[in-house]
């Protein structure tokens, strides 16, 4: 239940949101960099050097889901 990204920067905007009834959050400042979740036991996260949109974090999260 741990972040398992590595990634210990302060990030001005977190956002909890639900994809296929998995919690995931969001962080970045100016867009997303960040999205950590947990599913079936186990820890994930996708860090994107260039920020991205809530929407286009949805869209790969989605791929990477299905």
């Amino acid at each position: 239940n741990e972040d398992p990204s590595g990634d210990y920067n302060e990030y001005s905007v977190k956002k909890v949101i639900s994809l296929n009834d998995i919690q995931i959050t969001l962080k970045g400042d100016k867009s997303y960099n960040l999205a950590i979740w947990t599913y079936e036991g186990y820890s994930y996260s996708l860090y994107l050097a260039d920020g991205i949109s809530e929407n286009e974090f949805r869209d790969i999260l989605n791929a990477v889901m299905n």
